[in-house]
């Protein structure tokens, strides 16, 4: 990955910081209470030369809240052509994140748990999650995925679906095209919450 010449979305060029019942974005307050959606993603970057192997490690991360005006509140903070970030400093974005995420869990829960009294099952990253039938339905293929018959594995943002009776061809055919499966970037905390509450699934 090519590094950016410049870092227009840090905290300091956002001017970025936590208040008392919200934060302060390029200069306007906002509350955690309005705080609908949360996204994050952290990456490691490192320098290789031939002969000589790891130079360098940098470190970047990466969040986005969604308001409920419907307006983005990005925040990046990634190596850059003249400088790079240290662990340290990744860090403390990190904590800045899960303080937000804290602090506006109520609100993004209740808005899946809204779903369930409405329809019966909640929508998350192209999957419906029902509860009382204990499946969840793919709904770009139209597949549903019944939880004691489906094998799940988790890596960082992402969940395997497969089922367990899965074939052959279906396992060579994930080689060539990928597995099947969840993207947990979105409201991470509070989807393997609901995971757990409603499927009994969970990772320690």
């Amino acid at each position: 990955m090519v590094a950016p010449l410049a870092n227009k979305n840090s905290l300091e060029k956002t001017g970025f910081k936590l208040a008392n019942d919200g934060f302060v974005y390029h200069g306007s307050s906002y509350k955690f209470d309005n705080v609908i959606q949360t996204k994050y993603i952290r990456t490691v970057f490192q320098r290789k030369q031939p002969g000589f192997g790891v130079l360098s490690t940098l470190h970047g991360i990466a969040f986005e809240l969604l308001m409920n005006t419907g307006q983005e509140i990005k925040v990046i903070d990634q190596p850059t052509w003249t400088s790079g970030n240290t662990l340290a400093d990744v860090e403390h974005v990190q904590k800045i994140f899960d303080e937000i995420s804290q602090k506006s869990w109520n609100i993004r829960v209740q808005k899946y748990e809204n779903q369930i009294k409405e329809r019966g099952y909640y929508s998350y990253a192209g999957w419906d999650f029902y509860p009382k039938e204990k499946k969840i339905f793919h709904v770009k293929t139209n597949k549903p995925y019944f939880i004691n018959t489906t094998n799940f594995s988790r890596e960082f943002g992402f969940v395997h679906v497969a089922s367990k009776d899965e074939g052959i061809g279906a396992k060579l055919l994930k080689k060539v095209v990928g597995s099947r499966g969840i993207d947990t970037i979105i409201d991470t905390d509070v989807f393997f919450a609901l995971f757990k509450h409603y499927f009994g699934i969970q990772w320690n």
